[in-house]
């Protein structure tokens, strides 16, 4: 698995894709990248400012970034534990050289409806 710059260089280059808003707008949304805590955030986010989508990225805790998105939404909303969700990332998919796993995404999307009865 990748560390630090190598991990921010992998998603810059092959993991910012141009989705529209989720659930706000039709907008194209922009990937935005920090640093909390030793590890890397990327939101997704349209020109108006609503945040669609949270993203971890590398060895991935997804206590730490429940924990994390859990905080952004105090007073808003509970994050539950099959709100966040983990795709694995492997050289083949990322045209990468060598083979196994480069990387874990773990990623909270705004709008989840769990049951029919939380659709609007």
């Amino acid at each position: 698995m990748t560390t630090g710059d190598k991990t921010r260089r992998i998603v810059e280059a092959k993991l910012n894709a141009v989705p529209m808003c989720r659930g706000h707008c039709n907008e194209r949304a922009s990937l935005s990248l920090f640093e909390v805590e030793g590890e890397l955030i990327g939101t997704y986010a349209c020109p108006s400012g609503y945040v669609s989508r949270l993203m971890n990225y590398g060895e991935v805790d997804v206590s730490w970034f429940r924990d994390f998105v859990s905080l952004l939404l105090r007073g808003v909303g509970e994050v539950k534990e099959e709100d966040i969700r983990v795709a694995t990332r492997y050289t083949w998919d990322l045209n990468e050289m060598g083979s196994g796993q480069v990387l874990k995404e773990a990623y909270w999307t705004q709008n989840y409806r769990r049951t029919e009865s939380d659709n609007p």
